[in-house]
């Protein structure tokens, strides 16, 4: 999936959140029927995403709230359509992120950023509140005392900063950003695509429920795997090392 709006800076108008409505719906029909493994989240251009094209928002003070809800309503259905897909998403970070561009890089389950990349919150400095999930995925990334802080002060997070917050995996010299990521990829394609799926699916589930719950669905699934030929098989690989 990727970003071509280099020339405004991968900023988010009404013409992207719709095709981000429809392009993820159909990303969920053909992860349903298994045709894909991994999604990358790209942008063009020098930075990844500065959040909402503000020259898109009309400045009447009735127009501007129903446009904008429209545009929430697309964008949210995206961001939820990428948060649901069974398959792992990765996103390949590099230059500026800031407003809902900090809700397409959170939703990612694996984020590579380039020593370029910079993390803004940027709502406050427009008098406006967070938006594309920002203010969900923080808090549980952060903490709540964390994710109110950067949320209300706007700091701006350099790549080394935003990697010890865990808002980045890893970071590598920008010339190297793509090679990285098609590191990642390939190892996660190396694995066995229900592996991937169902250890996604664990990982997501544990913010709903208690350990115990949770211990039940894991040997449930670990027990399924082991009885698939291809754990077998690998696993008589591995002890013949």
């Amino acid at each position: 999936m990727r970003l071509t709006g280099a020339d405004r800076r991968n900023a988010i108008d009404f013409a992207f959140v719709q095709q981000l409505d429809v392009l993820t719906e159909e990303l969920a029909q053909r992860c349903q029927d298994e045709e894909v493994d991994c999604v990358v989240l790209v942008a063009e251009g020098r930075h990844f995403c500065v959040g909402g094209d503000l020259t898109d928002f009309p400045p009447d003070p009735a127009a501007a709230p129903p446009h904008v809800s429209r545009m929430a309503g697309h964008a949210h259905r995206g961001i939820d359509q990428l948060h649901r897909l069974p398959v792992p998403v990765v996103a390949r970070v590099q230059g500026a992120v800031a407003g809902a561009g900090l809700g397409l890089v959170l939703v990612a389950d694996v984020a590579v950023g380039g020593t370029s990349a910079t993390f803004t919150p940027a709502y406050p400095v427009v008098g406006l509140t967070p938006d594309a999930g920002v203010s969900w995925h923080l808090p549980h990334l952060l903490g709540d005392r964390r994710a109110a802080e950067w949320l209300l002060t706007n700091r701006r997070l350099t790549a080394a900063e935003a990697q010890e917050w865990g808002l980045l995996g890893r970071v590598v010299d920008d010339a190297h950003l793509d090679h990285e990521v098609d590191r990642v990829v390939s190892a996660l394609t190396d694995v066995p695509g229900e592996v991937l799926r169902e250890t996604k699916r664990l990982v997501r589930l544990a913010r709903t429920r208690d350990l115990t719950a949770h211990l039940d669905d894991e040997a449930r699934s670990i027990a399924r795997l082991a009885g698939r030929t291809e754990a077998i098989d690998r696993m008589t690989a591995f002890l013949g090392r």
